[in-house]
């Protein structure tokens, strides 16, 4: 099966797929002759970082397969381009750019990985908790946090961003985010358990106004012990979390974690039959444990009886309920029992198009451990509206069985719709409005359980490009009105915004775009900042700076050096704070530093929340405003 498909760099089909495992698989056109695209094999820059203004040398090569000649363009992502194999760029303002080789043989072009280039001074993050090499237990509350400085600004809360990764073996699962200095991760008492070589890694990125970042993290381990678990006599099957294993098992797992293990009525080893009697924990022939804190051993006691009664193969299973016209959305599952399984596996597909069940379940978890009757089991799963079907296969230690005949069946909850969610309609906002951070609100849809909501400002940033739940926006029921409220500030001018509603089984086409004008600012991005003062020769040691209001923006930042050569200035001011929010006449600020005596220099530059305008102009593109003291 496909699970998705995307067009890589090199202009070819990229896909992922899981069948006998996961694998990754490339499609790409080589047209009639045969012939094939370029192979980049270098692109490379040095330096990758350093100080405002920063020239970087750029470095490509390629191959081709038929030789064709070959051209090399640069893309240096501040909006620059140059043509070669080798060319140099000097990279003007703060931040962090992604240069990108772009090679071509005159049919096929390709492109490199990207180059970060990140000009400035980055934030530096000065410490991290948990320690290395922490450890815990299930149950458990690990806290993390970090802290970091940034020589350019005073860092907030909003630049530190988390992510924890679940190491196993080779490979590792993404886990929960976080933004913010600190956090907290609770330690699952179920679910994914330790065994194996399993850890977590919280990692920590900071990232400053210029884009530039930096990243550290820290590996934290589980407290395990060997539970092992036998049988009398051992060469038994024992299901842990419903896995069969062969008895006996050690198994390396996280204390406090809670495991399932079960064992079948009756057994047969070799040609003699043994009877379950007891575990040594007292437990029934399927319980709960918790994982102690120590090495603990668990045996399941059998009783030998006369020789092996059955022992032949499980046939193929009569499903019998659910069926047909369903109101219950958790429904037990039902079918008849087979005499010769010990363990069964029932698959559930729902209306949704994703499968809700695929999960092996000993006979005495589904209530048949004697191998008559009927089995049943209530999988705690959900399932959607509409059109689904289910089917089960019985197996033992030696074989399983064929999938049973499929059973359909129609949940109808009376819950309402089941179809496909329409067209969203926009309330608002629309127009003129003065809330920079407003509620968007739409009419429901019956058919929707979440909505994508997309905003633009006038900043030319996407604002929000979020899915929501029904739920989360306040109108679950399907009626009335949706409402969200994102955090997102908007910069003064014309914006944008739309919603498309989903459901498990589609997406419908965007709504309408609804426009809006952020009043109270001038809109846009902020231009080039005119400076005032001060300039030439001056006795105050603790001038005023004074430049003239940008309409668009709602802060600046001030730059100052003196003759010592360091930055005795380099901060962001609210316009407020400078004297002009009202985005007209002038701004000043006093920092409250002493010059030194000798030429100094100033400059400022302008931004919203969203956007930052260029410097003042300075030494490379013009004459600085200079004093004297």
């Amino acid at each position: 099966k496909i699970t998705s498909l995307e067009q890589g760099p090199d202009g070819a089909l990229y896909y992922t797929k899981f069948s006998t495992g996961a694998k990754i698989r490339r499609i790409r056109y080589i047209g009639s002759g045969g012939n094939h695209p370029p192979v980049i094999t270098d692109a490379s820059a040095n330096p990758v970082s350093g100080a405002d203004p920063l020239p970087v040398t750029f470095n490509g090569a390629a191959t081709d397969n038929e030789n064709d000649p070959l051209t090399y363009h640069w893309l240096f992502g501040d909006g620059n381009e140059a043509d070669g194999a080798s060319v140099s760029h000097t990279y003007n303002g703060n931040g962090s750019y992604n240069a990108v080789l772009q090679v071509s043989d005159g049919t096929t072009t390709v492109a490199s990985n990207p180059i970060q280039i990140d000009v400035g001074s980055p934030p530096g993050i000065t410490s991290i908790t948990p320690d290395d090499g922490t450890i815990f237990r299930a149950g458990n509350t690990v806290e993390f946090s970090a802290t970091a400085t940034d020589s350019d600004e005073t860092l907030d809360e909003s630049s530190f961003s988390w992510e924890i990764l679940f190491h196993h073996n080779d490979h590792f699962h993404t886990g929960p985010t976080h933004s913010g200095s600190n956090g907290s991760l609770f330690i699952e008492t179920s679910g994914h358990d330790w065994n194996d070589n399993t850890r977590y890694e919280i990692i920590v990125d900071v990232t400053d106004s210029d884009g530039l970042s930096d990243t550290a993290s820290v590996f934290i381990y589980p407290d395990k012990i060997d539970l092992t678990l036998e049988t009398v006599p051992n060469g038994l099957t024992i299901y842990l979390d419903s896995i069969p294993k062969i008895a006996p098992i050690v198994y390396d797992t996280l204390i406090d974690f809670q495991h399932n293990i079960g064992v079948a009525a009756a057994q047969c080893l070799g040609t003699t039959e043994y009877t379950f009697d007891s575990w040594s924990d007292g437990g029934a022939a399927n319980h709960d444990v918790i994982v102690p804190d120590s090495n603990t051993t668990l045996q399941a006691m059998y009783i030998a009886g006369g020789a092996c009664s059955g022992g032949g193969d499980p046939g193929v299973v009569t499903p019998i309920s659910p069926s047909g016209n369903i109101t219950e959305n958790t429904p037990a599952f039902i079918w008849n029992a087979d005499p010769n399984a010990t363990r069964y596996k029932l698959r559930v597909d729902d209306s949704s198009g994703i499968r809700k069940v695929n999960t092996w379940y000993t006979a005495e978890a589904a209530g048949c451990g004697t191998g008559t009757g009927t089995c049943s089991i209530v999988t705690g799963y959900t399932l959607k509206e509409g059109d689904g079907a289910w089917k089960v296969k019985a197996a033992n230690d030696s074989i399983k069985a064929a999938w049973s005949a499929e059973m359909t069946f129609t949940v109808d909850t009376g819950g309402g719709g089941g179809g496909d969610p329409g067209v969203v309609t926009l309330v608002s906002p629309g127009g003129g409005i003065t809330d920079r951070t407003p509620a968007y609100t739409w009419d429901a849809d019956p058919n929707a359980t979440k909505y994508k909501l997309r905003v633009d400002d006038s900043s030319g940033t996407r604002k929000v490009n979020t899915w929501y739940t029904a739920d989360a926006v306040g109108c679950g029921s399907g009626t009335g009105t949706c409402s969200i409220a994102p955090s997102y500030q908007l910069a003064f001018g014309d914006g944008a915004w739309k919603v498309r509603a989903a459901n498990d089984s589609v997406k419908t086409a965007w709504s309408a775009e609804m426009t809006f004008t952020v009043e109270g600012g001038g809109g846009g991005v902020p231009g080039t900042v005119t400076l005032v003062s001060p300039s030439g020769n001056i006795s105050d040691r603790r001038p005023d700076y004074t430049w003239n209001a940008d309409p668009a923006a709602t802060r600046y930042k001030l730059k100052v050096n003196d003759s010592t050569g360091s930055n005795k200035v380099l901060t962001w001011y609210t316009a407020d704070e400078a004297g002009c929010g009202a985005a007209t006449g002038t701004c000043f600020i006093d920092p409250g530093y002493s010059l030194a005596d000798g030429d100094g220099s100033w400059q400022v530059k302008a931004g919203t929340d969203a956007d930052k305008g260029p410097w003042s102009p300075y030494v490379i593109h013009g004459q600085l405003t200079r004093f004297l003291t």
